[in-house]
């Protein structure tokens, strides 16, 4: 069966800006996980990364599936942390490689499958259906018994009322899939995900020399400054231009990396959220901030 899941890729989604309501989509929260393809063929489990690798030993209490068809599901691996969904604690899952250490985590850090569509069943290939029909049998297949998985929630009709709802509870966003979309294995504007946005300023301190991005930092009460990672995307040619002549012409100091200013410029930025250790996670540059 092995040769069967390496056709599973996963089909992804294209950002969309805003949130909106229309009957033809179904309307679904973000989850803030890594995705994941489940298979279940001959009374074994497998997981896949979206990129293929095979992560099931990092999961072993998603092992315990007693289903008597074959399943391939597409979803979303999630760890709870002070019943937050947690991204940072399901990299700590994903990253671990000590046998013992999966097992603790397995126990005190369970993740949990959440399955959003269903690819193949009873030895049929579903990928061609529709999508609302994929989401009618993925409803029959019995989820009892198995704590670490579940389904997502769906709403018709609802983005705008979804996404406020997500927003006030600091989901990461909202997806958006066409009802009649088929399962394509591939990136498709069938599928749309709104990005709850954290937006905030930084001072710009700098630039790596191999145009790998923007210093950032963030000013603390004692006054002292602390690094907040590095911006990448977001910045038009020109802005690169201004900023890199910018830091060459008032230059504090370099190493073999990085060419390091002052924090006197200031750009407002969008991320995902901050990190626990007080990083910018996914920042994406908007503009520069001009007093």
């Amino acid at each position: 069966m092995s040769n069967i899941t390496i056709r599973f890729s996963p089909m992804l989604l294209e950002m969309h800006d805003h949130p909106f309501d229309d009957d033809k989509y179904i309307f679904e929260p973000k989850i803030d996980g890594h995705r994941a393809i489940l298979t279940h063929f001959d009374q074994r489990t497998s997981i896949y990364t979206r990129y293929g690798n095979n992560v099931t030993r990092q999961y072993p209490e998603l092992h315990r599936l007693n289903w008597q068809h074959d399943v391939v599901l597409d979803g979303e691996i999630a760890c709870n942390n002070a019943g937050k969904i947690d991204y940072e604690s399901v990299m700590k899952r994903l990253k671990t490689e000590s046998s013992m250490r999966i097992n603790i985590l397995s126990a005190n850090l369970p993740a949990t499958f959440i399955a959003f569509d269903i690819l193949w069943y009873k030895n049929q290939d579903l990928r061609c259906l529709p999508l609302i029909q994929r989401k009618d049998i993925l409803s029959q297949v019995c989820m009892e018994g198995f704590d670490q998985i579940t389904t997502i929630p769906m709403f018709e009709n609802k983005g705008v009322v979804l996404f406020d709802y997500i927003k006030e509870q600091s989901i990461e966003g909202i997806v958006a899939k066409l009802k009649d979309s088929s399962y394509t294995g591939k990136r498709s504007s069938s599928w749309l995900k709104i990005i709850n946005w954290t937006f905030t300023t930084v001072y710009l301190v700098g630039y790596h020399k191999n145009d790998l991005g923007w210093l950032t930092s963030i000013r603390l009460d004692n006054g002292q400054y602390k690094q907040t990672g590095i911006v990448q995307y977001g910045m038009t040619n020109a802005q690169r231009k201004f900023y890199e002549d910018y830091c060459k012409s008032n230059l504090f100091k370099e190493d073999n990396e990085y060419v390091y200013i002052e924090p006197r410029i200031q750009a407002k930025v969008k991320i995902r959220n901050w990190t626990s250790n007080g990083m910018l996670r996914v920042p994406i540059f908007i503009d520069f901030v001009v007093d």
